[in-house]
């Protein structure tokens, strides 16, 4: 029974994890950068529907292959890339990209998700120079083919430098406003970072002073009380020796050293009652304790 129930166990939680893994992964829309994916297949597919509307038929198998690549590199989530790979995604992007404009010049679109992608996903001269490449190549491409639309080469050169401007300003602005946010997470870390440690500060502050206030209190009991029980032996004693001689005097004695008891007994109840106070002692009462001249006084 117990071999056939451990698997289930560990199958269960196999099971648990694999479902943990999927739901994060269905979870992509809560990515930063989902708008702007969105934003990217929406370009693919204003593309592909424009060469439909121009030519009256779907793009051939070629175009169709490298629409459906350009998608899925879209979709990756190149955030956790090293600088390296994101070179390296560029650069594929860029080559699927320009061998679909140089096939027909509206698959161009892609070029200014390229932009936006670059100033994003690059600090400022790496994103400028990726931008500035992929500005060029466009920009061949549409000097290669004059016939392709309606529209001639200089117009459609202009329409590019407006594009490609627009997409690098909104992805500069997309940029900042994340490197802001990272930074304000970032203060925001370090401010929880701060709490904690001035929460245990505080905490070991706390016990220092509970710690700081027994130990005056032991040594109030050690110094008064061992005082008045020194002095009440003495009294005791000598009334012992005067008893016979001196009766009177004798009394008085032994008077003083009732009192000396008692006002020791006072010290020593009003002592752990302090004792037993001491755990809710902060640093700020140990202090009015300690800086006390009554208190001073009595034991000295």
């Amino acid at each position: 029974m117990r071999s056939c129930i451990v698997p289930g166990r560990g199958s269960t939680g196999d099971m648990r994890r694999l479902y943990h893994r999927l739901l994060d992964r269905k979870r992509f829309y809560r990515d930063r950068n989902f708008i702007l994916r969105l934003a990217g297949q929406a370009l693919v597919f204003a593309a592909a529907l424009h060469f439909f509307l121009q030519r009256g038929t779907l793009p051939g198998p070629m175009l169709l292959a490298g629409a459906f690549l350009f998608s899925v590199h879209i979709w990756l989530r190149t955030e956790a890339y090293t600088v390296v790979r994101r070179h390296f995604y560029m650069a594929i992007q860029a080559a699927v990209a320009g061998l679909m404009a140089f096939q027909d010049f509206v698959f161009a679109y892609l070029f200014l998700v390229l932009v936006g992608q670059s100033v994003l996903m690059f600090r400022l001269r790496s994103g400028q120079i990726w931008a500035v490449v992929l500005y060029l190549t466009v920009l061949a491409v549409n000097w290669l083919h004059p016939g392709d639309g309606p529209l001639a080469p200089e117009v459609r050169a202009l329409l590019i430098t407006a594009g490609m401007v627009v997409a690098g300003v909104l992805g500069s602005s997309m940029a900042q406003a994340r490197r802001a946010q990272d930074k304000v997470q970032s203060l925001f870390a370090e401010l929880s970072d701060a709490h904690d440690q001035l929460q245990g500060f505080s905490e070991q502050s706390r016990r220092l002073a509970v710690a700081h206030e027994r130990d005056r209190l032991a040594r109030r009991l050690r110094d008064s009380l061992g005082q008045r029980l020194t002095a009440s032996i003495v009294q005791l004693e000598g009334a012992s020796l005067l008893m016979e001689a001196d009766p009177q005097r004798a009394a008085g004695m032994v008077e003083k050293a009732r009192a000396q008891l008692g006002t020791g007994l006072d010290d020593l109840r009003s002592t752990f009652q302090g004792l037993g106070r001491s755990d809710h002692f902060d640093a700020a009462t140990a202090e009015a304790a300690e800086s006390d001249p009554g208190m001073e006084s009595e034991e000295s």
